[in-house]
């Protein structure tokens, strides 16, 4: 299931960034800093399982120090379309 490597690869990404933000900002030692939540969107058509994703995130921060007792959360982003010859809009359903 690629939305294991999927939710690896997010919190690499946010461990990245922590690590760049300037010192100054950040008020707690870098041991006992901790995520407080994630949060993720995720378009329906982009080939990922929210449900997966969210289920891979949660088992991932709960083995980590950094994002013990992290709330994940993964909205799922419908695809809006729009005609543009009346105007109207509706939702792509797959």
């Amino acid at each position: 299931m690629h939305e294991e490597s999927i939710a690896k690869a997010i919190l690499n990404q946010i461990r990245e960034h922590i690590a760049d933000l300037p010192q100054d900002t950040i008020k707690q030692p870098a041991a006992t800093q901790r995520v407080a939540s994630v949060t993720v969107s995720c378009g329906e058509f982009s080939g990922v399982e929210s449900s997966l994703l969210f289920l891979s995130l949660a088992r991932l921060c709960r083995a980590s120090t950094q994002f013990a007792g992290c709330d994940c959360h993964v909205n799922s982003v419908p695809v809006i379309v729009r005609c543009n010859v009346c105007h109207s809009q509706f939702t792509l359903v797959n």
